[in-house]
């Protein structure tokens, strides 16, 4: 086995060893929690409604990347109703990371507990 490809086949194992120790940090150093402001911001600057996050979210990064949720609202639209247009007890949304990185997306089915969606205008 030549020198240059022992150094190529060297750097490709330090990369891989360098994303798996870094999915298994990642959950530790960062709290998803923290932005939840700036999501139902983000709702509220798209769809004019209230985004309320109730519940803890949680990630996941191997082999699944994915977020979990506690409980969520959606308000209304201006005009109808004051109670919540959307509620989900929990949810579950994933995707396969591997593929991701290939630009193809191979999800598992999403799961939402309880889900209630309510429209009637005033």
């Amino acid at each position: 086995m030549g020198k240059p490809f022992k150094i190529i086949l060297s750097t490709i194992a330090a990369m891989i060893l360098l994303l798996i120790a870094l999915a298994c940090i990642l959950p530790f150093v960062i709290d998803p929690n923290d932005f939840k402001p700036e999501i139902a911001a983000a709702v509220k600057d798209k769809t004019d409604r209230e985004l309320i996050l109730d519940g803890e979210l949680k990630l996941s990064l191997f082999p699944w990347f994915g977020i979990s949720t506690g409980k969520i609202a959606l308000s209304n639209a201006p005009g109808f109703q004051d109670r919540p247009f959307a509620t989900i007890e929990e949810s579950n949304v994933t995707v396969l990371l591997l593929p991701l990185l290939s630009k193809k997306n191979r999800s598992q089915p999403h799961c939402f507990k309880r889900p209630d969606f309510k429209s009637c205008q005033e």
